[in-house]
């Protein structure tokens, strides 16, 4: 999850539309939805670290960034532990 919402910042605020024209690759989606006047510089996007206290965090994100996410019912949320192969 953590990567995916990497990725999100990175598609919507620093990439281009387009890669093809050179109006395409310094316009990005933010851009055109009128969210920014320019792409953002990685210094802008990791310019300030935002904590939920003091910013406050969207409904359906609080239980990932608390780590007690479920994917399925009834599955505890606990950490996951990374099962090791047993060499023969």
């Amino acid at each position: 999850m953590d990567r995916a919402l990497v990725d999100l910042v990175w598609r919507n605020n620093v990439k281009g539309v387009s890669e093809r024209t050179a109006q395409g690759s310094r316009t990005t989606p933010a851009m055109k939805q009128g969210l920014s006047d320019h792409p953002l510089r990685p210094e802008e996007v990791l310019h300030e670290r935002l904590f939920p206290r003091r910013v406050g965090l969207p409904e359906e994100l609080s239980e990932h960034y608390a780590g007690t996410l479920r994917s399925r019912p009834g599955e505890s949320a606990g950490t996951y532990r990374y099962k090791t192969a047993i060499a023969a």
